[in-house]
């Protein structure tokens, strides 16, 4: 069995999805771009990203807004930055690819508060 580096041991990665615009879907056969973050939980931060289906200077600008940073600031900075700066007509659909990804850091996050209350209960 593969060893499995110690960052990935201690992350998560939280994908999101979004259609893409009709204008854009005819030359790509899945009409749809992903956004992935790998998270450390411990600290909320992004150390890594991926964005598909996006040109790669739109990709650079998009993961270096990502890559370092605390999700735990949420994400409408990140929109807002993408909102003023980056013009591409999957421009609505990377926001709402970002904001799933972000919907699924929350609902881990919310999942291990409630397995730590359960370890709590059921020592009482």
């Amino acid at each position: 069995m593969k060893e499995v580096s110690l960052r990935a041991k201690n992350t998560i990665i939280c994908a999101g999805y979004a259609r893409l615009p009709k204008s854009v879907t005819a030359d790509h056969s899945y009409g749809v771009l992903g956004v992935e973050l790998e998270v450390d939980p411990s600290d909320s931060k992004v150390v890594d990203a991926a964005c598909t289906i996006v040109p790669s200077l739109g990709e650079r600008f998009i993961l270096d807004l990502l890559i370092g940073y605390d999700l735990e600031e949420g994400i409408d900075p990140i929109v807002s930055e993408i909102q003023k700066r980056y013009f591409n007509v999957a421009q609505k659909a990377v926001i709402s690819a970002i904001d799933e990804a972000y919907r699924k850091y929350l609902e881990f996050k919310r999942a291990k508060v409630d397995e730590e209350l359960k370890k709590l209960s059921s020592l009482s």
